[in-house]
Formats: structure tokens, C-alpha cells, sequence
């Protein structure tokens, strides 16, 4: 149901924006099973994703047998066999198969394991070279911006979406 998902993925007012310009966004299409999520290359050969992206807790069985991760999608007329990954590994906790099943409209224990990583066939080219860094800092201070990027269920397909916004840590 479309709006049990907006009521989810939305917290206050709905403040993104669509991305029309290709940017250095270290994002992708993320396909398999007839569902679409969005992952982001954290080397040139290892995507990070949702686990529901991949398991389907409702039916207690993989979502399909092939996956495929399409980077620096912003519209569907981005798509094409120049830029198709082929998805050969992926791994995802058992902690979020065995969670506790909750209502749709909560968050739930299962979301606190939903993660998954991915191995493509080949490393990535071109124009997508750039991947997410990954680490922390404790000298930090609040607040400090986070920038969302994504392609959201309730959005057109394969559109892809920016927030910022600050909060503190």
C-alpha cells in the first residue's frame, strides 16, 4: 500500500528534491524479483543495500535468482546494457530473517538488521568511479547535515531523490 510507505519514509515534511543532473552521488538502481531499491557502491566491485531488497521475510525465500546494479541512474532513460552489473554474491544477516515480524505501519526490530552487501560481476567504469567512504569521528559537534539520496517507492521509477537536512549527534 503506497501510503502505509510514505507514512514511513517521511518524517515532518517532505522536503526532497528530484535529481536531474548526474552527479557524484555514489548510488544505483539495484534490481531482482520485481522490486527496485537503491544501493551504493562502497568499492568499484561491492554494492550495500536492504535486505528486504533481497529476502522476502513475507515468504520466507530469496526474492530471485539473479540481481542487477545499474549506478548513476536519475531517470529510467538512464538504463541500458553500457551500464548493467550483473550481481554474482550477496550476503545478508540472519538476524533479519529471524526478527520478529511486525505491523507495516512501525518500525520494528527487523529494520535495525536490514543490510545487505553485494559482489558484481565486474568493477565499475567510466563516469562511476567514485564509491562511498565509510568510518566515523568522534570530535564531531552538533548539528551536522545529512544528505539522503535514493529512489523511493513512492516516487516515479527509477527517479532518483536528494535530501539534506541537519541534526544533531
Amino acid at each position: 500500500d503506497t501510503n502505509n510507505r510514505r507514512s514511513l519514509a517521511i518524517l515532518g515534511d517532505d522536503e526532497r528534491t528530484q535529481v536531474t543532473t548526474k552527479t557524484s552521488y555514489p548510488i544505483g538502481l539495484f534490481i531482482g524479483g520485481g522490486r527496485y531499491c537503491s544501493a551504493t557502491l562502497i568499492s568499484k566491485r561491492v554494492i550495500l543495500t536492504s535486505a528486504h531488497c533481497i529476502y522476502d521475510r513475507v515468504n520466507e525465500r530469496e526474492r530471485a535468482t539473479k540481481f542487477y546494479f545499474y549506478p548513476n541512474v536519475i531517470s529510467a532513460a538512464d538504463i541500458n546494457q553500457n551500464n548493467t552489473y550483473e550481481v554474482v554474491e550477496w550476503h545478508y544477516s540472519k538476524d533479519y530473517i529471524n526478527a520478529p515480524q511486525v505491523s507495516s505501519q512501525n518500525f520494528g526490530p527487523e529494520t535495525t538488521h536490514d543490510i545487505a552487501v553485494a559482489r558484481l560481476n565486474t568493477s565499475t567504469k567510466g563516469e562511476f568511479d567514485n564509491w562511498m567512504h565509510f568510518g566515523y569521528d568522534t570530535t564531531l559537534s552538533a548539528p551536522q547535515t545529512m544528505e539522503t539520496a535514493g529512489y523511493p517507492g513512492d516516487k516515479t521509477w527509477a527517479t532518483e531523490w536528494y535530501q539534506s537536512c541537519n541534526w544533531n549527534i
